[in-house]
């Protein structure tokens, strides 16, 4: 079952969905090169940190990230660095100041393989709801193609498909049969962890 994030409990040897959105909605990022800003500023960050970032979807007023955590107390120096630098670059390029994120980044804890991989397709649904975006399949910032293999990445570890789906074509027929409960899914979800829409 996933864990409503009540009291922060990032257990070691544990994985999370985080999330967060921009101060009363607004974007958190304006365009691509801000998307592309955040995932440097995430990535430089965890090499060594104890933090493994398995799945993202980042969306124009909020993210979603699935991480597993390794060391204690890493996810909370990964996610508070790593967010810190990206507020002082986008709020320099953006020539603003002050606040970004509606609150300090949320997490619940996943603590079967079903949800885990629910909350990994929950994540890569999220630009579904965005009319003017592609489908999810095409969406350019999400990890949904380096589940089907289709795109590769240095912090992507490929065993993570198999050994979360069993192969990229298990991913897929996942993904299939999840779509159809799409909004089912985020019912549930959303009254165990309350995710940002």
């Amino acid at each position: 079952m996933a864990r409503r994030n009540v009291v922060k409990e990032y257990l070691p040897r544990s994985t999370f969905h985080a999330y967060n959105r921009g101060i009363n909605g607004d974007a958190i990022f304006v365009d691509d090169h801000d998307r592309r800003m955040f995932m440097d500023s995430l990535i430089a960050r965890l090499p060594n940190s104890g933090v493994q970032l398995i799945a993202y979807c980042l969306l124009g007023n909020h993210f979603h990230l699935v991480l597993r955590q390794v060391i204690d107390g890493a996810i909370t120096r990964v996610m508070r660095n790593s967010l810190s630098s990206y507020v002082k670059r986008f709020n320099a390029r953006h020539v603003r100041y002050g606040a970004l994120f509606q609150d300090c980044f949320k997490a619940a804890r996943l603590d079967s393989l079903g949800y885990l991989r629910t909350a990994i397709a929950y994540t890569h649904f999220n630009p579904l709801d965005i009319r003017s975006l592609p489908r999810y399949e095409e969406y350019e910032f999400s990890s949904h193609r380096l589940f089907t293999g289709e795109r590769v990445a240095p912090w992507f570890e490929p065993t993570l498909t198999a050994e979360i789906f069993g192969s990229g074509d298990q991913y897929l027929s996942f993904m299939r049969s999840a779509e159809r409960r799409r909004r089912q899914i985020g019912r549930e979800l959303s009254a165990i962890w309350s995710p940002v829409s």
